[in-house]
């Protein structure tokens, strides 16, 4: 679990590419309470949710992102995990459901103090 010196970042990744780039932390393929609560619980600062979104249809998009948040939720207060960070891992080229996914994860996790768009190309 994370320390209050040390936020847990949770990543919700559209698309297996960005967590291929990182390594030594979990990559979680569900997303259901228990399974949230054991990333939140694991050693490493940080870890990864695939919810595979960016080929889904912008309804479908939606009601993942809805369903992760909502458990994760549940896991958050399960765990007593209050120092997060989280992510919402895209596209550097928006091809995914921005703003859709960002604006569902803030209207049931948030509100939060800065909303960022950060491009990046490898």
């Amino acid at each position: 679990m994370a320390t209050l010196s040390q936020p847990k970042i949770i990543v919700l990744d559209d698309d297996p590419t960005g967590s291929q780039t990182v390594h030594s932390c979990l990559l979680l393929l569900k997303w259901d309470i228990e399974t949230l609560m054991l990333g939140l619980q694991d050693a490493s600062p940080i870890f990864f949710v695939l919810t595979n979104t960016r080929s889904l249809t912008p309804e479908a998009a939606a009601a993942v992102t809805t369903e992760v948040c909502e458990n994760l939720k549940i896991a958050l207060r399960n765990t007593r995990t209050q120092n997060f960070l989280l992510v919402s891992r895209s596209d550097s080229t928006l091809r995914g459901h921005y703003p859709i996914e960002t604006d569902v994860i803030a209207q049931h996790l948030g509100p939060f103090d800065a909303h960022f768009l950060t491009p990046q190309f490898f």
